[in-house]
C-alpha cells in the first residue's frame, strides 16, 4: 500500500490500487489521479488532473482537465486548465514537456520536448514533432509535426504546422506561414509575417520583409527593410540591409 501521499477529493487516487511505488503521491481534487496504481512521485491539483496516469511517473498537473489521458509518460510539467490535456507518451515514460498557460499544448499527443507557455500557446494543432518552444499567446498554435521551432510572440508563427527549424521572435513574426515551411529567422514584430511555402529566408527587425510572400535564401536586414512589396520567387537570393532597404521590393 501507498504512504507518505496526500489524496483529497472525491475519487481522487481511488481506481488503481495503488502500490507502495507510488509512494509520495500528491493527488488534491475530484478525481485527481484517479487510475494511479505504481507511478512514483506525481503531483496533481485539480479535477481529473492526471486522472489517466498509472505508470507514469514524477509528473506535475495543476488544473482541470490537465495532463488528463496521460497514461505512462513521465516528468511532464503542466500548468493550467487543460495544459496538455490529450498528451499520451508513444512509449513508455517519454514525455518530458512543460506547457503553462490555459490550453498550452492541449492537443499535444505524442510529442516530447516540448515547451509552451501562454495561453494556447501549441494550443489548437496535434502537435507530434518534437523538440519545439512556444512562448505567448497564441504561438505557434497550429503546430503539428513540425519539430526544432523556436517561437516566441503574441501570435508568432501561429498557422505553421509541418514547418521545421524555424526562429519566429516577435508579435506576428511568420503569422502567415500556414505549412511546412522550414529554416526561416524572423526576428522582430512582424518579420516575415506574410511569408507562405517559403523557406531559408533571414529577417531581421521590425517588419523587416513584412510583406514577402514566397521569396526564398533572402537576406533582410533593417526595420521595415522590404518592408512593403509583395516579394516572390522571382526576387530568391535579396539580400537588403538597412531601415526600409529595397522597403517596396
Amino acid at each position: 500500500s501507498v504512504s507518505n501521499a496526500v489524496i483529497i477529493g472525491r475519487e481522487a487516487a481511488t481506481g488503481g490500487n495503488i502500490t507502495s511505488a507510488a509512494d509520495f503521491t500528491v493527488a488534491v481534487g475530484r478525481e485527481a489521479l484517479r487510475a494511479l496504481t505504481s507511478g512514483p512521485g506525481n503531483v496533481a491539483v485539480g479535477h481529473y488532473a492526471g486522472g489517466k496516469i498509472t505508470t507514469g511517473a514524477e509528473n506535475v498537473a495543476f488544473g482541470s482537465g490537465s495532463l488528463s489521458t496521460n497514461v505512462d509518460g513521465s516528468y511532464n510539467t503542466a500548468i493550467g486548465n487543460l495544459a496538455l490535456e490529450t498528451f499520451e507518451a508513444d512509449s513508455a515514460n517519454h514525455g518530458e514537456n512543460t506547457a503553462v498557460g490555459w490550453k498550452a499544448a492541449a492537443n499535444l499527443t505524442t510529442a516530447t520536448n516540448i515547451v509552451a507557455i501562454g495561453a494556447k500557446a501549441m494550443g489548437t494543432g496535434t502537435v507530434t514533432g518534437d523538440s519545439s518552444v512556444a512562448v505567448g499567446y497564441n504561438a505557434g498554435a497550429a503546430l503539428t509535426s513540425g519539430d526544432n521551432n523556436i517561437i516566441i510572440g503574441t501570435n508568432a508563427a501561429k498557422l505553421l504546422t509541418t514547418g521545421q527549424r524555424n526562429i519566429a521572435i516577435g508579435t506576428g513574426a511568420l503569422d502567415a506561414a500556414n505549412g511546412g515551411e522550414d529554416f526561416n529567422i524572423g526576428i522582430g514584430d512582424g518579420a516575415l509575417g506574410a511569408l507562405d511555402g517559403a523557406n531559408q529566408n533571414v529577417a531581421l527587425g521590425c517588419f523587416a520583409g513584412e510583406t514577402a510572400t514566397s521569396v526564398t535564401n533572402a537576406v533582410i536586414v533593417g526595420t521595415s527593410a522590404c518592408g512593403n512589396g509583395a516579394m516572390t520567387s522571382e526576387a530568391d537570393g535579396t539580400v537588403a540591409v538597412g531601415h526600409s532597404a529595397l522597403r517596396v521590393l
